[in-house]
């Protein structure tokens, strides 16, 4: 019998936000209980666990292989718990649980301004109105006492008219603000008595702002760029820090910008201590070219790859591509593309004149990477597996080929590297462009981040500390020490860090952006780095942008665009795009601006060029509305996709 787990749950606890049902997990192998494994336990309905007061939460096996969690919650209703064995999620196992209305004479009263009993303090204006439910019996003189919170109480009493017999008693709180202020992450109670006989107590989680009103912006790719997704408040129009944890990854990382590192990954936002969560799909949109030419790929909500573009004929997908409906991420490469589907199988094909045969078949993939001539995939329990150009990567080595835990790839030019669980990080491929690390990078344990230029790596600490190898004519040497790092981001040529204090250092090639402008250097609001190949703009907390770097590639920006109100920014070969809080699109390359696109709020911008001037980006609304930037060829949008690409779903 293989591995297995079996999870038995409780029923019978009251529905008023205390009393708990509780689950016990067993993992074992046979007879054998496994312990030290994380199971992962997710509640449907409007359930959430004890610890993180969401609808997920994990547990490591004791030494019996037990695993157990309690869950409480404000709905009489049957959910579903369920567990899934991290390693290998196809193992799981399910059980029912009960919860039963409290117990009460009178339904409890209804704040009208929440949302699934969560107020969002951003979206109250001056007053909120309690509802006093129709109660049996009802009639003229009862006398209606209301009571909200205990930090900060307010009360009132009402005497019912004839008027008011058989409708709801509605009261206002005036000054919400002020009111509601100590209540923030906090819980507030409401109830109410009616001839001093009392109702159900309501539970209200005072928040920030809900998860229905964050809005997510900026596209899925790990394109070398730093901090380019962003989380803002859709009423407020301002960055909101929020939680970011991709699909079955316990690890996550609060905070209002990310790094997208994994874009075949399903990426989901929360905030802690509320339910909901609003999940990206994984990267959607890619292309492929040269210096005559670009083809983009878009996968469509049917699950099917869609192309158009330049006559390039190694990049038309493979029949067994084609015919695939399941497909729901796509990375590429000038010469390659991969594309995955709902079952983690990788699909990949591409231009075999580079040096080794780019068409495989891999299953089981967490995630994967493309240079110039190869791919490199992360399968089941974090193993390598490699193909193409065995000289620039296509081949793992010896040495490397029985580690596991490998968990993010970078791939430079004609090398790749490879961060794992542990903090250390291996390399492989050309040794002259960073496929041959120095010993004292070998020994670090310590890293959080591997980032590339076309012919070096360079790694960032977790105290903040850079190095890095190569090529010296791609960045492989750094001038100076670099501490405080919090973030880096490359061209083709030079790294660009992001420091603790919102400065900005560059190293690498002068024409590719590696020396910062003094005017550049002096900043201390920095939040966000985008590079094109040859450039690099920096994104400001008063939504400025600055760029640098050849000017062929975006390097100098319009000042019209320069001043705007922007939350992103992201870039093709040779031109940057942004939108801003409006939710408007624009962008700037080689004496050149694109038309600003009004009238939609679009969520992504993603290139639809690779190394083919005029550069093209696409833009993508959250309702899957599209248009396009530059380019009149590449950037003709195909009608079959208009409203087929999702980017969002909110998930309550």
């Amino acid at each position: 019998m293989p591995i297995n787990v079996n999870v038995v749950a409780t029923s019978g606890a009251e529905a008023n936000g205390v009393s708990t049902n509780s689950a016990h997990a067993v993992l074992k192998n046979n007879n054998e209980l496994i312990d030290n494994k994380t199971l992962l336990f997710t509640l449907t309905g409007n359930a959430v666990f004890t610890d993180t007061l969401t609808n997920m939460t994990s547990r490591i096996t004791s030494v019996i292989g037990t695993a157990d969690v309690s869950f409480t919650n404000i709905v009489a209703e049957t959910v579903i718990i369920r567990v899934d064995y991290l390693d290998d999620p196809s193992i799981h196992d399910a059980d029912d649980s009960e919860f039963i209305g409290a117990s009460g004479e009178l339904d409890a009263p209804v704040i009208q301004e929440a949302i699934d009993n969560i107020i969002d303090y951003s979206a109250i204006d001056m007053s909120i109105h309690v509802i006093i439910p129709i109660w049996e019996g009802m009639k003229s003189g009862d006398i209606v006492h209301a009571y909200i919170g205990d930090l900060n109480k307010w009360d009132e009493i009402h005497i019912v008219t004839a008027n008011e017999v058989g409708k709801p008693i509605i009261f206002t709180i005036n000054n919400t603000k002020d009111f509601l202020f100590p209540y923030i992450d906090n819980t507030l109670k409401a109830y109410y008595s009616v001839n001093e006989r009392n109702s159900i107590v309501s539970l209200y989680n005072v928040v920030r702002i809900f998860i229905k009103n964050v809005a997510i912006i900026g596209k899925r790719d790990s394109d070398r760029s730093a901090l380019h997704l962003c989380a803002f408040n859709s009423v407020t129009k301002e960055p909101i820090a929020v939680r970011w944890q991709y699909h079955m990854d316990i690890n996550f990382i609060d905070a209002s910008r990310f790094t997208d590192c994994h874009p075949l990954k399903k990426l989901y936002i929360s905030i802690p201590g509320q339910k909901g969560q609003t999940m990206l799909y994984p990267m959607n949109i890619a292309s492929v070219g040269n210096q005559n030419g670009s083809v983009a790929f878009a996968i469509t909500l049917d699950g099917k790859i869609n192309f158009w573009g330049a006559n390039i004929s190694w990049a038309l997908p493979p029949s067994n591509v084609m015919d695939l409906t399941t497909i729901t991420g796509i990375i590429s490469s000038p010469n390659s593309v991969a594309v995955i589907d709902e079952r983690n199988t990788l699909y990949s094909w591409g231009n075999n004149s580079v040096g080794g045969d780019l068409t495989a078949i891999v299953e089981g993939v967490s995630t994967a990477s493309c240079n110039r001539s190869a791919i490199c995939a992360i399968i089941t329990q974090g193993y390598l597996k490699a193909w193409g150009n065995n000289a620039a990567g296509g081949e793992i080595p010896t040495n490397l080929a029985s580690i596991s835990d490998f968990i993010t790839l970078s791939a430079a030019r004609g090398a790749f590297c490879a961060l794992n669980s542990k903090g250390f990080v291996s390399s492989w491929g050309e040794s002259n462009f960073g496929g041959e690390m120095p010993p004292e990078i070998q020994t670090l344990n310590n890293i959080v981040d591997v980032v590339a230029t076309d012919g070096a790596f360079a790694i960032r600490t977790n105290i903040g500390t850079v190095q890095a190898w190569g090529n010296r004519d791609y960045g492989g040497s750094i001038p100076s020490p670099v501490s405080d790092a919090i973030a880096i981001a490359s061209s083709t040529k030079a790294f660009a860090v992001l420091h603790k204090d919102k400065s900005i250092s560059a190293w690498g090639s002068e024409l590719y952006g590696g020396i910062v402008p003094p005017d550049i250097a002096i900043l201390r609001n920095i939040i966000a780095i985008s590079s094109s190949d040859g450039a690099f703009t920096v994104l400001c907390e008063d939504g400025k942008l600055y760029s640098w770097g050849s000017k062929q590639y975006g390097g100098t920006i319009p000042t019209n665009i320069a001043n705007k109100d922007n939350l992103i920014v992201s870039a093709t070969s040779g031109a940057f795009s942004f939108i801003n809080k409006n939710g408007n699109a624009g962008g700037w390359g080689n004496n050149i601006t694109f038309q600003i696109v009004n009238n939609y709020f679009f969520r992504a911008v993603y290139r639809l060029t690779r190394n083919s001037p005029p550069d093209a980006f696409i833009c993508i609304d959250i309702d899957g509305s599209l248009n396009s930037l530059g380019n009149s060829g590449t950037s003709t949008i195909p009608s079959g996709i208009y409203n087929m690409l999702n980017y969002s779903q909110l998930i309550l």
